[in-house]
């Protein structure tokens, strides 16, 4: 990785290199996703590509630019149903191989965090990573998520098994940890 990389919302002409890198990914990294190549290259439309097309505000990815390559993602979600719409999921965390390991993903994250902690309301944030990946555990607590819950055998892929760890990340705690970053 040797230029620098430009974080900005997806818009609508973007949808055709998210595609490419969600099924990249995929293709890449099997056990870190619930979803596989395969199954989504059938698919017509992703609802993530829908929701870049709608410039839906409260469903959103963002993307890592080199240039004018898309080399990383991060969505959000706004949960739609008025009991829960307090919260939020984060989904679809990708980056590169040959961008990896270079606080790409973690810049991701937090540009996320901050688009959706700035809707109105919003108050928690919830993601899912498979426990065995260790450098995304570190990243998302690092960032201040805590574990709460834990899925043994979520994931089945040929005969191997993975474990599933919930997270989620409380807008006070959020602010709280910007704050402090920000006195240091």
């Amino acid at each position: 990785m040797s230029e620098p990389c430009t974080i900005r919302r997806l818009q609508p002409q973007d949808a055709p290199a998210y595609r490419r890198l969600r099924l990249a990914c995929l293709a890449e990294y099997p056990a870190s996703f619930g979803s596989s190549a395969e199954e989504e290259e059938r698919v017509g439309e992703l609802p993530f590509e829908q929701h870049i097309r709608a410039g839906n505000p409260e469903a959103f990815v963002l993307g890592a630019f080199a240039a004018d390559e898309l080399v990383g993602m991060c969505g959000f979600v706004r949960a739609s149903r008025q009991k829960v719409q307090h919260q939020g999921e984060i989904r679809q965390v990708c980056v590169a191989p040959t961008y990896a390991g270079h606080g790409l993903g973690r810049r991701l994250m937090q540009a996320t965090l901050e688009a959706a902690f700035a809707l109105p309301g919003l108050e928690q944030i919830s993601l899912g990573v498979v426990a065995g990946n260790t450098a995304a555990t570190r990243l998302y607590q690092g960032l201040g998520f805590v574990e709460y819950g834990y899925q043994r055998q979520f994931l089945k892929l040929g005969s191997d098994y993975y474990d599933h760890r919930l997270m989620v990340l409380f807008r006070s705690d959020f602010i709280a940890s910007t704050v402090h970053e920000h006195q240091q």
